[in-house]
């Protein structure tokens, strides 16, 4: 039995002014947690859209090619030491070097690290082509733009409004092209477009209702916050500090040129012992 019921008429009237205030301030966090979880899924959206693809870029003009031209030579290196051992194969069975066997079989053996290597320079050119298409924009915009997006996010991102209908997705996904684009006419465009379209919040009514949704909009808070610091974790964004840190960017690619011209010296001597066997066995 609630034991309101046997208050007296002032008691009872401090008891539901207790209840009402801390509906208010129960109602007042849950929006502040909506607040964050729109904030959070801007970041995220900035991150992914934005920031992500430009540090790729910035990664690849800067050590991607160095890193690409390094496995190249690993590659060919290991293929000269790898033919070399071939003939001696073949040397040692007392049979002359058959050089188009041994290129087919290398051919195989080799054929995942050829793979790989495509797979670096696709990667390589994919990125150029973005930073080759990125506009650029001053601080200014770019904070214009994430605020209007943040708008829309709050309106239109299922995470927030799971009541979207088709119309609404498809904005989003507008929102989502306009903002990846940096284009702040379209996105206010959809802006204008989308006003009325606010998601239709439960409102909590009573002390239980307002403690559910609270408990919700924090668990889901604290899903978007995990979500966000292992973006921030993976690559590419987690190479920005290495981007960023000049001494060990000039070490790095410094290392990566010695082990390159390392790599040429033994291919160049791998090379030469093939030419003497075939020479002497061929």
């Amino acid at each position: 039995m609630d034991d309101r019921n046997n208050l007296s008429a002032p008691a009872f009237d401090s008891a539901m002014n207790d209840d009402a205030r801390r509906l208010i301030e129960l109602t007042d966090r849950l929006n502040g947690a909506r607040n964050v979880i729109a904030s959070i899924i801007t970041d995220i959206e900035s991150i992914t859209l934005h920031q992500n693809p430009s540090i790729e870029a910035e990664w690849q003009v800067t050590v991607g090619s160095w890193e690409n031209r390094l496995l190249e030579a690993q590659i060919a290196m290991r293929r000269a030491k790898r033919k070399c051992a071939l003939a001696q194969t073949y040397i040692n069975h007392e049979t002359v070097i058959d050089d188009e066997e041994i290129e087919s079989q290398l051919d195989t053996e080799f054929a995942e690290w050829q793979d790989k290597l495509a797979s670096a320079v696709s990667g390589y050119i994919q990125a150029l082509n973005i930073r080759a298409n990125t506009i650029k924009i001053d601080q200014a915009k770019s904070q214009a733009l994430k605020d209007v997006f943040r708008t829309l996010a709050k309106r239109l991102h299922p995470d927030i409004n799971a009541q979207l209908d088709e119309e609404a997705r498809m904005m989003f996904f507008l929102a989502q092209s306009a903002y990846k684009q940096a284009d702040l006419e379209m996105l206010e465009s959809l802006e204008v477009s989308t006003r009325g379209k606010e998601p239709k919040l439960k409102v909590p009514q009573t002390l239980d209702e307002a403690e559910i949704e609270l408990a919700l909009a924090l668990a889901q808070v604290n899903v978007l916050e995990k979500r966000k610091k292992d973006l921030m974790a993976d690559r590419p964004y987690c190479l920005l500090a290495l981007l960023r840190d000049e001494e060990w960017l000039t070490g790095h690619i410094g290392k990566m040129k010695e082990e390159i011209e390392a790599c040429e010296k033994a291919e160049a001597e791998y090379r030469e012992r093939y030419e003497q066997r075939t020479e002497q066995h061929g």
